[in-house]
C-alpha cells in the first residue's frame, strides 16, 4: 500500500457536485501505516521522522472526527493535506535510499525539513480551527529531546567506525569520502546553533576517524566543488556522448540545472578546470562539478537547444537570415574569449553551440580543448576560421559559401566579417550585436550611434553580467566590502543570485546606514512582495526587519517606501514560512516606528497577527505578542481581541524572557478592558512574579493599574 499516490487517493475522494466524502479514508491511513514501516527502518533520525508521522496520523485523526459530526473542511484543506503527506513520503524514502555518509553530510538539511513539515502541519491545525491541539502537543519541546537522543545515536555510530569502515571499503570510495568531508569543514557556518555546531563536530570526527584509518593525504578541494548531496538528477538521460550522459536537475533544490555525468573510464578534471575558468555571456555556464566518486558530474546552466535544431526549427526565412548572423557572431565572441585565455575548443561543431532560453548562443562540450600557451596571440597555431566555417557548414552552408578565412583571434573589426554575414539580411552581424551586446564591444560601440539611453545601457549590461555570477563572487563583493554591486544584484540578478545576495546582506545588516544608503530598501520591498522564488521573499523580508532593529529613521524609511505594506501581504498571503519572517519584520518595524503601529491597524493587519499568536508558539508566538504589544503602546485606536489572552496569562510564566516582557506589557496595557475573571486569575500571577525581581517595571505598572480599576483588585494585590 506504501506505494500508492496519495494525491490518487484524495482525487478518489472529491466527487464533483457532492461536497467532500471521506470514504477512502481507511486507504489514507493504511497509506499513513506504511510511513511508520519506512520510519522503523532508520538507524538514526527514526524519532524525528516518526514525531511528524504522529502529527500526520493525528491530523487524519480530526478528519475523521470532523466527517462523523458533519463538520467537513474544505475541499483546499483537504488537498493541502494530501499533498502534506506526498511530500513528507517522497522526502522519508529519498532519505531511506541514502547512504550514511550523505545522511551525515546533510543532518542539517534534513532537520530544517523536519522542522517545515511541524510548520505546516502546525499550519493545518490553525485552518481547522485545531490550534488548541498544536499547544497540548507542542513539537518544539518534543524536537529538542528528540534531537538529544539522536545526536547521542550520531555519536556511538561514529566512535564504532563500522558503518564508517563499512562505506569507505576502499581507495576510491575512501578519497570521495574525505573530499565531501573536508567540504563540508570549510563550507559550514560559524553559526553557534546546537544542531549546528553538533553538525560540524560529528563531520570532524568523521574526517579525523577516516584519515586515521585509511592514511591518505588531504587533497585540496578544487573551486569548482559540489557535494553529491546537494543535487538531485531525473533518472532519464535526455542525451548521451562517447564519454558522458546528460540528465536534468535541480542544484540545492531551486536551481534547475542540466547534469552530465562522465563515465568512470574518463578522466574529466583536466575539462573541468578549463571549462570553470571560462567567464563569459557567450561561453556555456559551469556552476560547478564533482570529480570522485562512482560517476563524476558536472553541472552547467539550462540551454534551449542546440543551434542545429534552432536553424532547422526556424519557419521564417527572413528571421532565420538576421537570427543566423547574430548567432554566428555571438558565436565567436565565444570562441574569442577562448583563445584570449590561451584555449583551443577542438571540436568546434554546431551541436556543440547551444542557443538559450532568451536566444543567445554559448558555446559548450568542452571534452577536447587545451590550453596553448600564447600560441594564439602569437599565431603560432593555423587560422582556425576555416575549421569554424567547416563546422557550421553543415546547416548553413549559404553564409559561409564563398567566405574569406577571418582570424578569430581579433573577432571586432571595424566591418562585420564576411564569414558572418548572411544574404538578404537587412541588418549587419555588427549592428546587431552592438544593439544586443554593445557592453561587449566596448570598442564597436563608441564608434556606433544607438537609441539607448547610456541609463538603459547601464541597466542591460548589469542585468546581464548577473547571469554569470556564482557564490564565490558573491562573496568576494562581501569581502571588498561592494554593498553597491550587492544591491545592483537584487534589481537586475536571477531568482538564485538574488538569494546568494540577500543572504549576504542579511549577515552584515549591522551596518544598516550604509547599506539603506546604497538603495536596497525599494528592491527589498519589492522582492518582499514579487520575490522570483519563495526563499527571496523570506529573506526579503527579514533583511527589512534587521534593517529597522533598533533604528527608528531607518524603520520611518522603511515604511514610507511601501515595506510595512509589504509585509503585511506577505503575512496575509504567504506560506507558513514566509509569515513568520513577515512577522519578525514587523515586530522590529512597530518597536521604533509608532506610525507603523497606526498602519497595521488601519490596514487591517490585526487579523494575521493574531492568527499567528493562535497556532504559534516559541519565536512565532514572542514575535506575535511583541508587535500587539508594540500597538498597545503607540496605537490610538488599538482595540484589542480579548479573546486571544486567555492562553498568554495561562502560559505566562512559563515562558522565555523575551515572550514573558512582551506578554506582560501587552497585558499591562489591556488590563483595564480584559475580564473581570480573567484579570483575578492574573493578578496572582503578577505578584508571583515580581518576587522573582524581573520585569520589575511593567508588573508594577500592571498590577498599580489593576488596583487603580477597582477596590476588588486591589485588595488582591
Amino acid at each position: 500500500m506504501a506505494a500508492l499516490n496519495v494525491v490518487a487517493i484524495v482525487a478518489n475522494v472529491l466527487v464533483p457536485g457532492a461536497g467532500l466524502v471521506i470514504q477512502n479514508l481507511p486507504q489514507i491511513a493504511s497509506f499513513l501505516a506504511g510511513i511508520n514501516g519506512k520510519c522503523d527502518q532508520l538507524s538514526v533520525n527514526e524519532a524525528h521522522f516518526q514525531r511528524v508521522s504522529d502529527r500526520l496520523h493525528e491530523l487524519l485523526s480530526q478528519l475523521t472526527a470532523m466527517e462523523t459530526k458533519g463538520q467537513l473542511p474544505s475541499v483546499q484543506v483537504v488537498k493541502r493535506y494530501s499533498e502534506l503527506l506526498e511530500s513528507f513520503d517522497a522526502f522519508l524514502t529519498k532519505y531511506i535510499a541514502s547512504n550514511f555518509l550523505a545522511r551525515l553530510l546533510t543532518q542539517d538539511t534534513v532537520l530544517n525539513k523536519i522542522t517545515v513539515f511541524h510548520q505546516e502541519v502546525d499550519e493545518l491545525l490553525v485552518v481547522l480551527n485545531l490550534a488548541h491541539i498544536a499547544q497540548m502537543t507542542d513539537w518544539r519541546a518534543q524536537y529538542d529531546a528528540d534531537q538529544q537522543i539522536e545526536g547521542g545515536k550520531w555519536t556511538a555510530l561514529l566512535q564504532s567506525n563500522r558503518l564508517l569502515v563499512d562505506e569507505c571499503s576502499d581507495a576510491r570510495k575512501q578519497r570521495e569520502a574525505m573530499m565531501r568531508l573536508l567540504h563540508s569543514m570549510q563550507h559550514s557556518n560559524d553559526t553557534t546553533g546546537g544542531s549546528q555546531k553538533q553538525q560540524r563536530q560529528l563531520v570532524k570526527q568523521a574526517f579525523q576517524t577516516l584519515q586515521r584509518l585509511s592514511h591518505a593525504p588531504i587533497e585540496a578541494i578544487p573551486p569548482w566543488f559540489i557535494p553529491p548531496e546537494d543535487v538531485s538528477v531525473n533518472p532519464v538521460a535526455f542525451a548521451r556522448g562517447a564519454t558522458a550522459s546528460v540528465f536534468h536537475g535541480m542544484w540545492r533544490t531551486h536551481t534547475p540545472v542540466v547534469v552530465k555525468c562522465f563515465d568512470t573510464s574518463s578522466s574529466c578534471e583536466r575539462e573541468l578546470d578549463l571549462w570553470f575558468g571560462l567567464r563569459h555571456p557567450h561561453v556555456l555556464t559551469l556552476y560547478g562539478a564533482c570529480h570522485v566518486g562512482a560517476r563524476p558530474f558536472a553541472l552547467c546552466e539550462v540551454a534551449r537547444a542546440s543551434l542545429d535544431q534552432c536553424i532547422v526549427e526556424c519557419e521564417q526565412p527572413l528571421s532565420l537570415d538576421e537570427k543566423l548572423s547574430r548567432w554566428l557572431w555571438e558565436a565567436a565572441l565565444g570562441v574569442q574569449h577562448l583563445h584570449g585565455q590561451n584555449a583551443v575548443h577542438g571540436d568546434l561543431k554546431c551541436n556543440n553551440l547551444l542557443v538559450t532560453h532568451d536566444g543567445h548562443v554559448k558555446v559548450a562540450d568542452f571534452g577536447c580543448s587545451f590550453h596553448v600557451k600564447d600560441a594564439i596571440r602569437n599565431n603560432l597555431l593555423p587560422d582556425l576560421s576555416p575549421l569554424f566555417c567547416h563546422s557550421c557548414g553543415s546547416v548553413v552552408q549559404k553564409p559561409c559559401e564563398d567566405a574569406p578565412s577571418t582570424h578569430l583571434v581579433d573577432p571586432l573589426p571595424s566591418q562585420a566579417p564576411s564569414l558572418l554575414t548572411s544574404e538578404g539580411s537587412t541588418t549587419t552581424p555588427v549592428e546587431v550585436v552592438v544593439r544586443e551586446y554593445g557592453y561587449a564591444l566596448k570598442s564597436v560601440t563608441e564608434e556606433s550611434a544607438t537609441d539607448d539611453t547610456k541609463d538603459d545601457a547601464s541597466k542591460r549590461r548589469l542585468h546581464r553580467q548577473s547571469l554569470h555570477l556564482s557564490t564565490s563572487d558573491v562573496q568576494l563583493m562581501v569581502a571588498n566590502d561592494d554593498v553597491d554591486s550587492l544591491a545592483n544584484l537584487l534589481v537586475y540578478g536571477r531568482g538564485p543570485i538574488q538569494e546568494r545576495a540577500l543572504q549576504a546582506l542579511h549577515n552584515i545588516t549591522s551596518d544598516a546606514t550604509k547599506l539603506v544608503a546604497s538603495g536596497v530598501i525599494d528592491p527589498l520591498v519589492l522582492l518582499t512582495t514579487r520575490g522570483a522564488t519563495p526563499t527571496c521573499k523570506e529573506l526579503a523580508a527579514a533583511v527589512l526587519g534587521h534593517l529597522a532593529f533598533r533604528r527608528a529613521d531607518i524603520a520611518a524609511t522603511i515604511r514610507n517606501q511601501g515595506g510595512v505594506t509589504a509585509l503585511l501581504k506577505l503575512l496575509r498571503h504567504g506560506t507558513f514560512v514566509q509569515r513568520s519572517f513577515a512577522l519578525r519584520g514587523l515586530a522590529h518595524i512597530t518597536a521604533v516606528d509608532a506610525a507603523s503601529c497606526a498602519m497595521v491597524v488601519a490596514d487591517n493587519g490585526l487579523a494575521a497577527v493574531y492568527d499567528m499568536l493562535r497556532g504559534g508558539s516559541g519565536q512565532l508566538l514572542e514575535h506575535a505578542m511583541w508587535i500587539l504589544a508594540n500597538l498597545s503602546d503607540e496605537a490610538d485606536d488599538f482595540a484589542l481581541d480579548v479573546s486571544v489572552l486567555p492562553p498568554v496569562v495561562t502560559e505566562v510564566e512559563d515562558m522565555s524572557y523575551d515572550q514573558q516582557h512582551h506578554a506582560l506589557r501587552l497585558l499591562a496595557n489591556s488590563i483595564g478592558v480584559l475580564p473581570r475573571k480573567i484579570t483575578v486569575a492574573l493578578i496572582p500571577v503578577l505578584v508571583t512574579m515580581l518576587r522573582r525581581r524581573q520585569h520589575t517595571h511593567v508588573l508594577v505598572q500592571a498590577l498599580a493599574t489593576a488596583a487603580y480599576i477597582s477596590d476588588e483588585f486591589a485588595t488582591q494585590v
